[in-house]
Parts: structure tokens; C-alpha cells; sequence
């Protein structure tokens, strides 16, 4: 992923690298963390097709579940960048 395509400036992406070294990083990565469980739990436990209400539906719910994640991903995009290494391929 090419971070800098959704942080142009090179400061925050040092910031969000760092994200897990400070305390509001880490009290945010993991409330991201155990959404993404919780709602991973209730995917599983339920998972059905609603044409009636899509929040309802397990590809709504699939999708959250990405955009959470996506997050989690752009943190790593971060540390990467960061690091030196090679931007991974964009899976959005």
C-alpha cells in the first residue's frame, strides 16, 4: 500500500508509524483490534444473505470488517515506509 497516497505529508506518516509507542496509539489500535474480533465473532455466529436490510447482510458485514482492517493495514503501510521497505502491493 502506498501510504503517502492517503498521508502526503511525510511527518504524520512517521506519527502513524509510531502509533503503537504512544499511549493514545495503542489504546486506539487495540479498541480497533477487538472490534474487529467482536465483529468477526458475529459474522460467524450468524452469517446469512438480507436483501431486506443490508446491515444485516454478511457482505455488508464483511465489508466493515475490511474497513477496520484497512486501517490496521495502513498502520503497518506506515511502519514500512518508514523502514525502508518496498510498498506492498494495494489491495484496495
Amino acid at each position: 500500500m502506498d501510504v503517502q497516497k492517503y498521508i502526503p505529508d511525510g511527518a504524520s506518516v512517521n506519527t502513524l508509524a509510531t502509533a503503537d509507542q504512544t499511549e493514545v496509539g495503542r489504546t486506539i489500535l487495540h479498541a480497533l483490534g477487538v472490534e474487529i474480533r467482536r465483529r468477526d465473532r458475529m459474522s460467524r455466529k450468524n452469517p446469512r444473505v438480507n436483501t431486506e436490510n443490508m446491515r444485516d447482510d454478511i457482505r455488508h458485514k464483511l465489508g466493515e470488517i475490511d474497513g477496520l482492517e484497512w486501517l490496521g493495514r495502513l498502520v503497518t503501510a506506515a511502519r514500512d515506509t518508514v523502514s525502508g521497505k518496498p510498498a506492498k502491493e494495494d489491495e484496495t
